[in-house]
């Protein structure tokens, strides 16, 4: 609900934000963190949850590669699809074919990062063995520099939310005051402003605390269904499909339906199959090769500040702004 009233069911949203002409996807994300930021904060304080930064992935070529290569793979998704993991399941909810389309696609690109990891960690298992050492995945955390911004610099985590709320306000005074002309404010209309949209999904992170003691992501989701399915393809010992992901992801999908049948009442819009499934594969195997989304490292990662998550992000943006500059080129 929260995505829907921040307008992040509309494709168009998304694909505006990677033109740099409507920043109302950044302003709600960043609401979002701060909300969330709070919100860790205080279950960390007073031990009701234990949410920590995302340690970084590697793929051996430098720190954080995975993420920044997956990240970047995300950003292009993004690009093509106007949707991310989550809001492809608020657009086809309400009846935006796009975000079926994306969203099969999502479940072939997790599909594909399961083959690849499992061909990848038994590679490396049968190189290892011949060489005495241990086996690895695809990915592996990376320990060889502090995961968090906080420990970096050495400041306390109350202190550091404080600096974040700062930077929050500053960032968006900033783009309401010298980015945003008064036609661009008019084309950002929508059923819930930026800001109370972000403190809409801030009140989702804190249920997502309260009744799970963990926090939201949807990506993992995708992934769950691929291994679900393929499970006796790749005789892999079998898995759960209603998994805690999968059962968030099915209230997300379910919630925009209803409202929709209740409310919006809009029928199903067309859109070009191909690109939207080849575009969903791109963003859903870039999110699990990055371990997380602009739902897990966005509004759940980057409020615990990660390293990792910072990476994912700016890779994702820099790299969806070159892709959409590219596709309006040719």
């Amino acid at each position: 609900m929260a995505l829907l009233g921040a307008g992040m069911q509309d494709p168009a949203t998304i694909k505006a934000q990677m033109r740099l002409a409507d920043f109302r996807m950044v302003e709600t994300m960043l609401t979002a963190t701060a909300a969330s930021s709070i919100i860790f904060y205080a279950a960390n304080r007073i031990g009701y949850a234990s949410v920590k930064a995302k340690p970084g992935v590697t793929l051996g070529l430098f720190p954080l590669d995975g993420n920044i290569i997956g990240g970047a793979l995300i950003g292009v998704g993004m690009a093509l699809t106007g949707g991310c993991p989550g809001s492809v399941l608020v657009q086809a909810g309400t009846g935006v074919g796009a975000g079926i389309f994306t969203a099969i696609g999502g479940v072939m690109g997790a599909a594909l990062y399961v083959v690849v990891e499992r061909a990848a960690a038994a590679r490396r298992s049968a190189t290892q063995e011949n060489s005495g050492g241990s086996s690895s995945s695809i990915t592996s955390s990376s320990t060889t520099h502090n995961s968090s911004v906080s420990k970096t610099l050495n400041i306390s985590p109350a202190t550091m939310v404080m600096i974040w709320q700062a930077v929050v306000v500053g960032i968006i005074s900033l783009l309401r005051k010298v980015v945003l002309s008064a036609d661009d404010k008019a084309a950002t209309i929508s059923p819930v402003s930026p800001i109370a949209g972000g403190l809409l999904m801030g009140f989702s992170q804190l249920v997502s605390i309260i009744l799970t003691r963990s926090s939201v992501g949807v990506s993992t989701a995708y992934e769950d269904v691929a291994r679900y399915v393929l499970g006796p393809v790749l005789g892999a010992a079998p898995t759960r499909l209603l998994t805690p992901a999968v059962l968030f992801a099915s209230g997300i999908l379910s919630a925009s339906t209803a409202m929709n049948y209740l409310f919006l009442a809009r029928p199903l819009s067309p859109a070009p199959a191909t690109i939207h499934v080849l575009g969903g594969a791109t963003l859903l195997f870039g999110a699990r090769l990055a371990k997380g989304c602009p739902s897990g490292h966005g509004i759940s990662g980057i409020p615990a500040f990660g390293w990792s998550s910072f990476a994912t992000i700016a890779a994702a943006f820099a790299a969806g702004i070159v892709c959409t500059a590219a596709i309006r080129v040719v």
